[in-house]
C-alpha cells in the first residue's frame, strides 16, 4: 500500500469502532456473565471434586491457557514469516516481543487478581489489531497503539463514572489502563514486525514526534491530579484505599491497587514503554527517556507513614472534642461543659446516610485524664439483657458505640459499647492486612480479652427498662418510654501502649491534634407480644408476604430494590425471613438483590405468621451513624469522622 492510501480505510474503520463500542457497553453483561462462569466453576463436581476455590482455579488456568494458545499462533504466523532473515534481524524482531512478555508477567503478579481481568487485555488486543489494520493497512503502529489506549482511557471512565456512579467502593482504575495497553500492544506487535520485515529502514514511518508530544501533553493534563489532596481525590476520581498498599484476596493472589499518585505516573511509563516497542523505527530508550522514566518513578513512591496519621480521604464530618470541666458521670449531661459542647447529630443511617428515626445525638469533651462521650438517644422501647462484660452478642442488642482511631492511622482502633442495663463490651480492633488475613469480606480482627481500665459509664431511662432478650417476644412488656441517656469516661492511660510503633504520639493529645472517631446506634424495636400471640399457629402466603415486606420496604426506605421480581424471589424462593433479613440490612458490595438460583420454588410458599411479625420487625431495626460508612459494618475507619481536640480555656487565658 503506497503514502497515497486513505489514512483510516471507512469500513475497517467502522468495523473496529463497532468492536469497541460493543465490547464497552457490554461491560455491565460480560461482568454478569464472568460472575455467573465463577459460580458455575466453584460448583462441586463441575471442575473440581471439591469445588470452591479449586474450581475457580481451574477455570483460571484454563482461560490463562486459551489466551496464551491464541498468542502462541500469532506468534508462530509472525515467525513463519521471518524464515531465512539473518541471525542478527531474528533477534532484533524478537526483542520487543520479549519486554512486551516480561511486561505483561509483571502486570500478572501485581495487578491481575482474577484471570478474568485478561479479558480486558484480550478487548485491547482484538481492537488494537482492528485499528491498525484500519489505519493504512497496518502503516501507522504507533498511531494505532496511541487511539487505541485513548478508547481505553474512554472505556475506563465509562466504567467509573456511569456504570459505578455513587458506589463508595470503586475508583477510576490506573492498573487497568496499563491492561488495556498491554493488550493494545499485543495485537499491534505483529504488524510492526512485519513492517519491518517488508519495508526499507529509510521508508519506514517516523512516529517518535507524536508519540513525545502525547507524553508532553498526557503529563500536562494528568500530572497535576496527581497534587490534588485526598477529599478532592475522593470527590473527582473516586474512593481510594490508601492502606494497605498490598492485599491479598481469596486466591492467595497479592494485589497493588495504585492511588492516583502511583497511576498516573504509571500509565505515563506505560505509554512510554509500549508506544516505544511498536513505534517501527527501532529505537531502545533514549537517555531523556531514561531520565523521564526514573522522575515518574520517584513520584510514584509515597510511602505512607504513621507520624501525622492517615491523611482524611473521606469526605466525613468533623467533631470538635471542648474541655472537659468539673463532670460528674452521672448520665445526666447537665454540667455547663456538656451545654457548650457540640451536638452531634441526628445520626442517619448506616448504610446510606438517610435520614432515620428515633433521633441520636452525642457529644464529646476532654481533659487531662480522660476523653468523655455523652449519648442521647430517642426511644419509645428501652429494653436490655443483663450480660457479663464483652458479650460478643451484645452488638445484637441496643447499644450505643465508640470507636476511637488514635493517632488515625485506619490500621488500628478501639471499640465501645454500652447497653441501657450499663452492659459494656471493649474491644482493640486491627484492619488486618497481607499475610495476615487474606479474606476481603472480614478485614477486621476483634480482640475481646483487652480490657479498658478505670472506665466509668452511667445510663439514665427517661421511662422504664424492660430487662428482656430480644428474643422474648411473649414475654416482652411494651410500654411508651422516651428514651435513654449514657455517659461514658475513658482514662488516657488505656491508650499509651496499645502498639508499640506509634509511642510518639502524646497521650494525652496535644490541642489541635486530630484523631478518628466513629459514633453509633444500634435501634432494635421488639415484636409486639398480642400480636405475637394472636399469630400462634396461622401462616403468610408468599403472595401476603410480598405486599407486606413492599409496603415496608416504602415505608421505611429501605435500601433495597422493592420491584416485584424481587419480592416474588424473596417469597417465592422458600426463603425463612432469617434469609431475606440478610438483604434487608442493607446493600453490601452492591448487592441489592438475593442470587438468581434463590427465586426458584413453590409458587405460594407458606410462612409461620409469627416468623413473619419477627422478620417485619426486625426491618424497622437499624444501626444509626455520625459518620456513616455506606456498608452494613460499622468497621471501615476510612469513613471515621475527624476529632480535633479543643485547647483548655483556663490555659489560654
Amino acid at each position: 500500500m503506497t503514502d497515497a492510501a486513505p489514512r483510516f480505510r471507512p469500513v475497517p474503520t467502522a468495523i473496529a469502532l463497532a468492536v469497541w463500542l460493543a465490547l464497552t457497553l457490554g461491560h455491565k453483561l460480560g461482568l454478569e456473565f464472568a460472575g455467573a462462569l465463577f459460580a458455575w466453576s466453584e460448583t462441586p463436581g463441575v471442575l473440581s471434586e471439591a469445588g470452591g476455590a479449586s474450581g475457580k482455579a481451574v477455570l483460571e488456568r484454563s482461560m490463562a491457557l486459551v489466551f496464551a494458545t491464541i498468542a502462541l499462533v500469532v506468534v508462530a504466523g509472525v515467525a513463519r514469516r521471518l524464515k531465512g532473515q539473518p541471525r542478527e534481524e531474528l533477534v532484533q524482531a524478537a526483542i520487543p516481543w520479549v519486554a512486551w512478555a516480561a511486561l505483561l508477567v509483571v502486570i500478572w503478579k501485581c495487578f491481575i487478581v482474577y484471570a478474568t481481568e485478561l479479558v480486558h487485555f484480550g478487548q485491547y488486543a482484538l481492537v488494537g489489531a482492528l485499528v491498525c489494520w484500519a489505519i493504512r493497512g497496518g502503516r501507522s503502529p504507533l498511531l494505532a497503539f496511541l487511539i487505541t489506549f485513548g478508547l481505553g482511557i474512554v472505556d475506563e471512565l465509562y466504567q467509573h463514572y456511569v456504570l459505578a456512579a455513587g458506589n463508595h467502593y470503586h475508583w477510576m482504575d490506573w492498573s487497568d489502563l496499563v491492561l488495556d495497553g498491554l493488550g493494545a500492544t499485543g495485537g499491534i506487535l505483529p504488524f510492526t514486525t512485519l513492517l519491518r520485515l517488508d519495508t526499507p529502514a529509510h521508508e519506514l514511518p517516523d512516529s517518535r514526534a507524536l508519540l513525545k508530544k502525547t507524553l508532553i501533553v498526557s503529563a500536562i493534563v494528568l500530572l497535576p491530579l496527581t497534587l490534588l489532596d485526598p477529599l478532592t481525590v475522593a470527590k473527582l476520581l473516586g474512593h481510594y484505599r490508601y492502606y494497605p498498599t498490598w492485599g491479598e484476596y481469596t486466591n492467595f493472589k497479592p494485589t497493588h491497587w495504585p492511588g492516583p499518585g502511583v497511576g498516573i505516573p504509571l500509565v505515563l511509563s506505560a505509554v512510554y514503554v509500549l508506544g516505544t516497542l511498536v513505534e517501527p523505527r527501532r529505537q531502545g530508550v533514549s537517555q531523556p527517556g531514561l531520565a523521564a522514566l526514573l522522575i515518574l518513578a520517584a513520584l510514584a513512591i509515597q510511602p505512607l507513614g504513621r507520624e501525622h496519621g492517615m491523611p482524611v480521604h473521606e469526605v466525613v464530618p468533623t467533631a470538635v472534642a471542648g474541655w472537659a470541666e468539673g463532670i460528674t458521670v452521672d448520665g445526666a449531661l447537665n454540667e455547663p461543659a456538656w451545654e457548650r459542647a457540640q451536638r452531634l447529630g441526628p445520626f442517619t443511617r448506616l448504610q446510606d446516610g438517610k435520614p432515620v428515626s428515633p433521633a441520636t445525638h452525642a457529644r464529646v469533651l476532654w481533659d487531662q485524664d480522660a476523653i468523655y462521650f455523652g449519648f442521647e438517644c430517642e426511644d419509645p422501647d428501652v429494653w436490655a439483657r443483663e450480660p457479663v462484660r464483652d458479650d460478643p452478642w451484645l452488638p445484637g442488642d441496643e447499644v450505643v458505640e465508640v470507636f476511637l482511631d488514635d493517632g488515625g492511622d485506619e490500621v488500628t482502633y478501639f471499640e465501645f459499647e454500652v447497653s441501657p442495663s450499663e452492659a459494656f463490651y471493649d474491644l482493640f480492633c486491627l484492619v488486618a492486612s497481607a499475610p495476615v488475613d487474606y479474606n476481603p469480606d472480614l478485614p477486621v480482627l476483634n480482640y475481646d480479652r483487652w480490657d479498658a481500665k478505670g472506665v466509668e459509664l452511667e445510663v439514665t431511662v427517661q421511662g422504664s427498662l424492660d430487662p428482656r432478650p430480644f428474643t422474648d417476644h411473649a414475654g416482652a412488656t411494651l410500654d411508651t418510654d422516651q428514651g435513654w441517656t449514657v455517659e461514658l469516661k475513658i482514662p488516657w492511660q488505656n491508650f499509651v501502649a496499645s502498639i508499640n510503633w506509634r509511642m510518639h504520639r502524646p497521650i494525652p493529645p496535644v490541642p489541635g491534634e486530630r484523631w478518628r472517631l466513629g459514633l453509633y446506634r444500634s435501634e432494635r424495636p421488639r415484636v409486639d407480644p398480642q400480636a405475637y400471640a394472636a399469630a400462634a399457629g396461622q401462616t403468610v402466603s408468599s403472595s401476603e408476604l410480598r405486599e407486606r415486606v413492599a409496603a415496608l420496604v416504602q415505608e421505611l426506605d429501605l435500601p433495597l430494590e422493592a420491584d416485584d421480581a424481587t419480592l416474588t424471589a424473596w417469597a417465592g424462593g422458600g426463603l425463612v425471613p432469617q434469609e431475606v433479613e440478610r438483604y434487608a440490612e442493607g446493600p453490601k458490595s452492591g448487592q441489592t438483590k438475593p442470587p438468581a438460583e434463590w427465586s426458584t420454588g413453590p409458587a405460594e410458599w407458606t410462612y409461620d405468621a409469627q416468623q413473619v411479625l419477627v422478620f417485619l420487625a426486625q426491618q424497622r431495626g437499624h444501626v444509626q451513624a455520625w459518620s456513616p460508612t455506606f456498608d452494613a459494618t460499622a468497621h471501615r475507619p476510612q469513613f471515621f469522622g475527624a476529632l480535633e481536640f479543643a485547647p483548655n480555656p483556663a490555659a489560654a487565658q
